[in-house]
């Protein structure tokens, strides 16, 4: 079977790049893959067809198809949130990842995030229609796209999942954090990821840690989907004086050095399709404090610091605060983390995609 894979969002380098190259690397064990995408950015040596240089919705019309059938393709995965219109031949799977860019406000995005928006708003629902199948990561994000879309049936649940993260030194109560955790000259900081959209909570983080005392005694914001308006003028004099560091977009090993080295990822984010970072740092062995919205609590379950709705800046506060006060309770939540982490992998999610392009295929 031969499955083609829409990589068109892989140079972003975001949350559906790492899904589509996890699930890429897996794939390739029981099936061929062809990328539609830059073949420069695929994970392992498969054939590819580039459409990366056309308009980002030329893939989707329903002249495509040829393009597809061209290179032999059984199955089409459109893996984010778009994709053909109709049915046909091949038939296609689709991954909508989250809802959240129906109602996310345009207001104060860049031109090209503003009609990537509005041009999924439109898509999105006839593409469910008429999609062989239809899969998302999360219970939450299925229940929101069954409303949404008016299905009899929702969603199909596959998880993401997570790559193996560099070892971190000791395990179980024994770990030594202030030797296994640090920036440059053993700077102790907390994690947080920032996003031009307000959803993602970072004025939340910024706000907890400073109602912690700022402990500890930086935070790193990884900000390479922009910050939102009015927060860099308000950390400004942080960022001057070193307590806040920003850090732009950085490559992938990059990434995960820094994630390792934090002290805390501190996810704050008010709506989610899945929470991809809390699972990242659970694998890491990093203590998380998130969980305000259904989707994270399903990923973190009890293996993180559950933010209160109600008072999310004092609960993050208190959980930085129980993290650096009691270090068996921080080993202990890293085990947890680490345990429920194992349960996602990249070949099982790639194992149950397989099931639905076959599926689809037979139809």
């Amino acid at each position: 079977m031969r499955i083609g894979i829409d990589a068109r969002l892989v140079w972003r380098g975001l949350g559906i790049a790492q899904f589509v190259t996890g699930l890429v690397s897996h794939l390739t064990e029981d099936a061929e893959v062809t990328w539609f995408g830059d073949p420069a950015l695929a994970p392992c040596a498969v054939s590819s067809v580039r459409v990366d240089r056309l308009p980002y919705a030329a893939l989707d019309l329903a002249g495509a198809r040829l393009i597809a059938r061209r290179a032999q393709v059984d199955v089409m995965h459109f893996t984010a949130n778009t994709g053909w219109s109709t049915r046909g031949s091949p038939p296609f799977v689709l991954t909508v990842h989250d809802m959240l860019f129906m109602d996310t406000p345009l207001n104060g995005r860049s031109i090209r995030q503003a009609l990537g928006h509005r041009y999924a708003r439109h898509n999105v629902i006839h593409a469910i229609s008429a999609a062989s199948a239809v899969a998302t990561p999360s219970v939450a994000s299925a229940t929101e796209i069954g409303k949404r879309a008016r299905l009899t049936q929702g969603p199909v649940v596959i998880p993401n999942g997570v790559d193996s993260g560099p070892p971190v030194r000791g395990s179980g109560a024994t770990v030594d954090r202030a030797r296994s955790r640090g920036g440059p000259r053993g700077t102790r900081y907390a994690l947080a990821f920032s996003g031009r959209d307000p959803r993602k909570g970072v004025d939340l983080a910024v706000a907890g840690w400073r109602a912690a005392d700022r402990t500890p005694a930086q935070l790193w914001l990884l900000a390479g989907a922009g910050l939102p308006p009015g927060v860099e003028e308000d950390i400004a004099d942080e960022v001057a004086g070193g307590q806040i560091v920003v850090l732009p977009y950085v490559a992938r090993s990059r990434l995960r050095e820094i994630l390792t080295g934090a002290e805390v990822l501190v996810y704050a984010s008010r709506a989610e399709g899945f929470g991809l970072p809390v699972l990242e740092a659970m694998a890491a062995g990093v203590p998380v404090i998130s969980g305000l919205t259904p989707a994270t609590r399903e990923v973190g379950g009890d293996a993180i610091i559950a933010l209160d709705a109600q008072a999310p800046v004092a609960s993050i506060a208190a959980g930085l605060r129980l993290l650096v006060r009691d270090a068996d309770f921080a080993a202990r939540l890293v085990e947890a983390g680490r345990g429920r982490a194992e349960v996602y992998s990249w070949r099982e999610c790639a194992r149950a995609y397989l099931d639905l392009y076959r599926a689809a295929a037979e139809v």
